[in-house]
């Protein structure tokens, strides 16, 4: 019987050890989704894991080997990634491009190596510069929303507001498209410079309301960071 559990234990050590050498050969990718002005984390972001060339610039993609989207907290992990290359040429590197709609993608090169956690933060830059600008003209029951932006072209195809009484749900409240609208077009690649604005009524009395401006295009969606008034006491 003693014969027997010691080579139990034996044959437990040996796949044990075996284990934790796999583990050791292979490396893995951790990192934050973010908007590059806000800092904010962002989720539902696409992000690929491939294996590209590398000549000097952004890689080339030639493989994907995993995807996977960003949680509410703009986080993700790549697991058991093999680090070595050797047989995708000399020039071989790992990949992430991160993607999400509002924002321009981004593609860089990340260093795996077995055993540790490189690091795969990125910064998305919304495809669409917008700032609130404020609130004027302010009564009772009434206010006037404004806001600018820039960006590449695709250009906006609408333009507008949210605003609610609660700050948590300023884009499930009211939405509003922008009326008053100029801006200068110009060919793709060009910046386009605009600013909107909007009079909304209907409000209530002494009460505060959270405004968000937003701009459409085939890109998708931007928001600009939320303000808020205070209706007066009439």
């Amino acid at each position: 019987m003693k014969k027997i559990f010691y080579l139990t234990m034996a044959a437990a050590l040996v796949c044990g050890c075996a284990e934790d050498e796999e583990g050791e050969a292979t490396g893995s990718i951790y990192g934050v989704i973010s908007n590059k002005n806000s800092g904010e984390p962002l989720s539902a972001a696409s992000i690929e894991l491939g294996i590209g060339s590398n000549l000097g610039g952004t890689p080339t993609k030639k493989v994907t080997l995993k995807q996977t989207v960003s949680g509410n907290d703009g986080q993700y992990e790549f697991k058991d990634i093999e680090p070595d290359l050797s047989a995708h040429g000399s020039f071989a590197v790992h990949y992430i491009e991160v993607s999400k709609a509002g924002y321009e993608s981004e593609i860089l090169k990340v260093e795996v190596h077995a055993g540790q956690v490189a690091n795969g933060d990125v910064l998305l830059k919304p495809s669409i510069a917008i700032t609130t600008n404020g609130v004027s003209d302010i009564t009772g029951t009434s206010a006037k929303l404004s806001a600018s932006y820039q960006c590449l072209a695709p250009f906006p195809m609408s333009v507008g507001f949210y605003y609610s009484a609660s700050s948590h749900s300023v884009q499930t409240g009211a939405k509003v498209n922008a009326t008053t609208w100029n801006h200068s077009a110009g060919a793709a690649g060009v910046t386009d410079v605009g600013g909107f604005s909007e009079t909304i009524s209907g409000l209530a009395t002494n009460t505060t309301y959270y405004v968000q401006a937003y701009t459409t295009s085939t890109k998708g969606t931007s928001y600009g960071e939320v303000v808020s008034f205070t209706t007066l006491n009439q």
